[in-house]
């Protein structure tokens, strides 16, 4: 076996390992915690990144060895800590936010920098698909096909069957399929690309998840029509500035226009107005609480809200939204985090927009979901998290780089890579002439 089809292999082998992390947890629940799963699946994924990288084998050890020592110590110090304050929602959080979120985002990274992302691509759009297919069974026949019937019948609410398959949840699912759609857009070719991106969009609709569903279908849509795609490439500063303006109306409904109260009486009314009422509260957490509760969590019967049809709703046990569940767990600090992500995954647009869009669709779909409360799909969110800082920080890079006189006068723009120099006949590109450009232009098209 050749270095090249063992680097393949490996890769293949991390891939897989992560996509049953993110797709089949509750597979992987049945043998350990799936946050010790997580742990260990991102070490070896950072680890095999790393040994196949460019760098010195003394860089590559040194950073394997720190990695796992770091986590190690990481880990053992948030549960003595967690053990002591008598609080699992310190372990959840700190694991999370010191151990899970900087592994993965690494891995991330390391796979964008590698430019052998397509392995990963490959193996975790076929496993989407799969399990696209299998919550299209689920739709259509009612029934588990993993046999969590308990989990599956809780799952339901007034209306259609609501998949499950092998996820932490229904939402969870339907917001880790939905965040495949984009990735789809990476398949050259066009029937497949097609047909991969509308069998996992109707998984994501099997799972009975509104939002994810919606966003998913506009991504689709937008993916799917070239013109549209390149509109969007091209002028993403508009759609960040449509988020902001999003996030502000949000915040003024939150201070002005919501009350604390859920009304409804149905499944579905109950579902559409909990988030009205938890952004109601966030104002008042966010001004009694400016850290949170530091990593601990909301302590029971702290942010109690009515309800029409299930009285008294504890908003600290069942936050569905990152942005409350990160004001509870470090305030202002929290809020600000979630909002830094959610703006770089939009202007990775310009750079890679499949990591771009996915990016996005995650952290718009944590409006309605708490992402890094789920030990399973939140790994997929820190992936692209590192991709998409690597991806920012390169295209920085390279405009540090570039001689001034050039980033303005003779800059071209090519959607999904910003703008790059476009020489003269004579002039240097990355330190070659070009004697005849017209032949470098016909050799590119």
């Amino acid at each position: 076996m050749n270095a090249g089809t063992t680097a393949k292999t490996l890769r293949i082998s991390s891939a897989v390992l992560i996509s049953a992390l993110i797709f089949f947890p509750s597979i992987l629940g049945e043998i350990a915690s799936v946050r010790l799963w997580a742990i260990g699946i991102g070490l070896v994924a950072l680890a095999i990144e790393t040994a196949l990288s460019k760098r010195s084998i003394r860089a590559r050890v040194l950073t394997v060895a720190c990695a796992a020592v770091a986590t190690a110590t990481l880990l053992t110090v948030i549960e003595l800590m967690a053990a002591h304050l008598g609080a699992r929602a310190f372990a959840v959080n700190g694991e999370h936010l010191l151990v899970l979120l900087p592994l993965f985002a690494a891995t991330g990274a390391q796979i964008m920098r590698s430019g052998m992302g397509r392995t990963y691509l490959t193996v975790g759009i076929t496993a989407a698909a799969l399990v696209a297919l299998l919550a299209l069974v689920e739709f259509a026949g009612d029934f588990s096909v993993l046999g969590r019937e308990y989990m599956f019948l809780t799952s339901q609410r007034e209306g259609p069957t609501r998949a499950l398959v092998g996820s932490e949840h229904v939402l969870v699912l339907g917001a880790t399929l939905a965040a495949f759609v984009p990735l789809t857009s990476m398949i050259r070719r066009a029937p497949l690309r097609l047909t991969a991106g509308a069998v996992i969009l109707l998984g994501t609709w099997a799972s009975g998840s509104r939002v994810p569903a919606a966003i998913a279908t506009l991504v689709f849509l937008v993916q799917s029509v070239p013109v549209v795609k390149s509109f969007v490439v091209r002028n993403t500063r508009y759609l960040i500035l449509l988020a902001a303006f999003a996030i502000a109306a949000l915040a003024i409904c939150a201070a002005f226009v919501w009350s604390p109260y859920i009304g409804g009486e149905s499944g579905l009314d109950f579902s559409a107005n909990y988030r009205f009422a938890s952004y109601a509260v966030l104002p008042q957490v966010l001004l009694t609480l400016p850290l949170g509760y530091l990593l601990v969590g909301a302590p029971d019967g702290a942010w109690v809200v009515g309800s029409a049809s299930r009285g008294q709703v504890d908003l600290g046990m069942s936050a569905d939204s990152e942005l409350l569940y990160a004001a509870f767990t470090l305030g202002w600090v929290g809020v600000l985090l979630y909002l830094i992500v959610l703006f770089g995954s939009l202007r990775t647009l310009q750079e890679n927009f499949a990591v771009g869009a996915a990016a996005s669709s995650v952290a718009v779909m944590g409006f309605s979901l708490a992402l890094h409360g789920w030990d399973g799909m939140s790994n997929l969110w820190y992936l692209l998290i590192g991709a998409c800082a690597y991806l920012l920080g390169r295209q920085h890079l390279a405009r540090r780089a570039r001689p001034p006189q050039h980033r303005h006068r003779h800059g071209t723009s090519i959607p999904g890579q910003g703008a790059v120099d476009t020489p003269r006949t004579g002039q240097p590109l990355n330190g070659v002439t070009l004697a005849n450009p017209k032949r470098w232009s016909r050799g590119t098209k």
